[in-house]
């Protein structure tokens, strides 16, 4: 089982890090709704991993509270959130080729307009596309001009940083937490719902709109499709950075957790 969620836990960084490519294959192309329907179909299989991994984790931990230590699921966690942060490495440098592999699926699908055709087409083409993933080197360059510009968007890269890093930290901090204090775990668990959706109020508010807002002035050519593409990679690079934050101070988050759940039986 642990196997699994861990398999899990790198498809979703890496699906995540590597279909954001979507946004340009859309500028260029022209179809960014189109591109966006593509995109949703591969967050599709994301999302259900998100759904089941994380009650199997719970089952595991849960199994493990009598006879191990906080210690060793602090270990873990930590190694969950390294996996996580593998996925993000491994997304980032095929950016590129998903962002081409993007752009020909949502032609194809233009093309085509019947839904059970493109999938049997997507199935179908998915070994050539694992065979270019063996073969393939990235352009560093791409990412070395979109971090060394003159007009670095500061204040994005530190919010989409903080919020990465809250919810990946957030979500296993309420674990954590659990464990810290077993007596009072599903008061902890039940955080996770909170903390995920002040990420998805941020996250609207702050980054996908900005995002959006991108996309579409570079459709409109009222902007270079190249400043979209910097804002992707910083948005990418700040997702690494919050990961890396998310393992360092994961012990701090668990231990926030166990205050606030503290607080909320004392209010209680």
């Amino acid at each position: 089982m642990l196997y699994v969620i861990i398999l899990s836990v790198f498809l979703i960084q890496f699906l995540f890090a590597a279909s954001s490519a979507y946004r340009l294959s859309g500028a260029q192309i022209q179809k960014i709704s189109t591109a966006k329907s593509v995109h949703d179909t591969i967050g599709l299989f994301s999302r259900l991993l998100h759904t089941f991994h994380y009650p199997l984790l719970v089952i595991i931990i849960e199994k493990n509270i009598p006879s191990s230590s906080s210690g060793e699921t602090l270990v873990l966690l930590r190694w969950l959130l390294l996996v996580s942060l593998s996925g993000l490495l491994l997304g980032c440098y095929y950016f590129d080729l998903m962002k081409l592999s993007i752009e020909k699926a949502t032609i194809q699908y233009s093309n085509q307009q019947k839904e059970f055709a493109f999938f049997a087409w997507l199935i179908g083409n998915s070994w050539r596309l694992a065979a270019k993933l063996i073969r393939y080197i990235p352009d560093f360059n791409m990412w070395r001009n979109a971090l060394q510009t003159v007009h670095f968007p500061f204040k994005f890269f530190v919010i989409s940083t903080a919020s990465l890093a809250f919810l990946l930290a957030g979500n296993y901090a309420c674990l954590y937490a659990g464990v810290l204090e077993p007596t009072y775990r599903m008061t902890a668990l039940s955080l996770t719902g909170i903390l995920n959706g002040v990420y998805s109020v941020v996250t609207i508010l702050f980054i996908e709109m900005k995002l959006s807002l991108l996309t579409d002035q570079s459709v409109n050519k009222t902007i270079s499709v190249n400043l979209l593409d910097q804002y992707l990679r910083v948005y990418l690079v700040s997702s690494i950075v919050g990961a890396v934050m998310a393992i360092l101070f994961l012990p701090t988050f668990g231990k926030w957790m166990v205050a606030l759940v503290e607080l909320i039986q004392a209010l209680g």
